[in-house]
This record gives structure tokens, sequence and C-alpha cells, in this order.
């Protein structure tokens, strides 16, 4: 009896278990109108979007700066101001009127930190201070040379005579061959650090006896230097420090002028409402 009891179950189980796979089956989707329903939906989808694309409106959140890290400037003979900007690797030529940037030179300009003009107006120099560079640009050719890294302050003399000097990444003074052609040529070098410190600008006179002079700040001092460039030395002064240049007197270094700076700090003290002032205290000359 038992055995007949667990037959009758046996069955009707299986018979259970066929009744839920045939619903199963029969309620589910045709593969295939399933995948026309996906296309469908994903149809309608594209449709709202390209609604929504052609009312969108293009906003610009905020306005980048024209000018990316702007550093020094030359006017060119054209009468437009040229630009060099560090961060924009790029040289931009504005037009001094407008105030509008009508040209972005950017062929072989690796980060511009000063820019000059040759005296004929018929090339444009200028310094790659990263890459230790100093490039020009001529009847549309680029030609560069390498110097040392952190080359920057570029500057013609009266008579032609193209200097840079070394800031941040080095220090030093050389003559270049305006050419690009013949080696640097150091007229002051700092094999053991920063003996100028920095001449992160300077330039250059003529003397009413004819000769060529050099004017350049200590930078993180209160000295302005002035160096003899005539007759050019045929070995560089090799200085240690800047201390040294100050202190032990060379026959490249002529005076030394001791700079009182002035500050005036309004209410509100910040960087952009100081105004400082510089000006010269007395000349400190060194005897032959």
């Amino acid at each position: 009896m038992k055995t007949i009891q667990k037959s009758i179950l046996e069955a009707l189980l299986r018979a259970a278990l066929l009744v839920v796979f045939i619903l199963s089956y029969s309620c589910s989707e045709d593969p295939v109108s399933n995948q026309e329903n996906l296309e469908a939906t994903s149809a309608r989808s594209k449709s709202k979007n390209k609604k929504k694309s052609g009312n969108a409106v293009l906003k610009t959140l905020v306005k980048g700066a024209a000018l990316n890290a702007a550093n020094g400037l030359d006017i060119g003979p054209d009468g437009h101001i040229y630009v060099g900007t560090v961060n924009g690797q790029e040289i931009a030529v504005i037009n001094k009127n407008n105030g509008k940037i009508i040209e972005r030179i950017r062929e072989g300009v690796d980060g511009p930190d000063d820019v000059v003009f040759s005296p004929d107006g018929t090339a444009l120099y200028w310094t790659d201070i990263l890459t230790g560079e100093v490039g020009r640009l001529k009847d549309g050719v680029v030609k560069k040379q390498f110097v040392a890294p952190g080359v920057n302050p570029i500057r013609f003399s009266e008579d032609g005579r193209l200097f840079v000097a070394l800031d941040f990444l080095g220090d030093g003074l050389f003559e270049l061959d305006p050419e690009l052609d013949l080696p640097p040529r150091h007229i002051i070098s700092c094999p053991t650090g920063f003996c100028l410190g920095f001449f992160n600008s300077f330039d250059t006179r003529v003397e009413e006896d004819g000769r060529l002079v050099l004017y350049g700040p200590c930078l993180p001092s209160i000295w302005l230097l002035r160096l003899m460039l005539t007759p050019f030395p045929i070995t560089p002064y090799f200085l240690q420090t800047c201390r040294a240049c100050l202190v032990q007197p060379f026959e490249l270094l002529q005076e030394v002028f001791l700079l009182r700076q002035i500050c005036l700090i309004p209410r509100l003290p910040s960087l952009a409402r100081m105004a400082c002032y510089m000006y010269w205290i007395r000349p400190v000359k060194f005897g032959r």
C-alpha cells in the first residue's frame, strides 16, 4: 500500500513539474520578437537624444586667458607687439592699436621666456628657458642653438652683438653668434652654482668713449652690476658666488650700484596693489 502511494506521489510531482515547464516556455518571449523590441526601444531613445541635441545650446563656463604665462616682449618692425608665452609655448603677435591677437607663432617654439628682434628687424629671436635653446625666425625659417638650461633674457647691443643670460636653472652670461653658427661664448661662467644671482634682465649701452657696457640686477640682492664688454675678454670670468662678485674685484666688473627698494603697501595688502620703486643710493667702485 505504501509502495502504491509513493508511486502516485512521484507521478503527481512529475506531472506538476511538466506543467510548470510547459507554462514557463509558453509565456517566455520569442527571441526574435525580443530582439525587435530592443531595437525599437533603442531607436526611440536615439530619436529622443537627437531632438535634445538639436535643442541644446553650447555654453562656455570659463574663458581661458588669451596669453598663457606671458613674459618677454618686443616691438616688431611692423609695429606689432610680439609676446613670448612660456606655458603657451608660442609667440603671440598683438595689434597694439586694438589689442587683438593676429597671429600665434608656434613652429619650433618650446616655452619662450624672452624675445627680441635683430637691429635691422629681419629676424626674431627667443629663448626657450626649459630646453636651453635660442631660436631664430628669419625669412620663414626657424633655426635653433643649444646654450644651457635656464637661458632667459636676450638682448642685442647697438652694434649688433647678441647676449643671453641664465636664470633659475643655471647662472652665467654668454655672447652668441647672431647666425647661431659659432658655439656660444662664455663671458661669465658659474661652474659651482649661482654666482651672479640670476641676470633676469639686462641692457647694454655704448659709453661716450665707445666702450660697450652691460647693466643688470643681481636678483636676490640689492645690487646693480655694470660690466665692461669692450674690449671683449679672451677667457671667461669664473665666479663662485654672487658675494664673490661683489667683494672681489675683477677686470670685467667696473661698478656696482647699491639699490634701495621702497614698497608702498595699501591698507589691504595684495601683490596686485603693491607698488615698488628702486633708486640708486651710491656707486661702489673697485680699484684696479
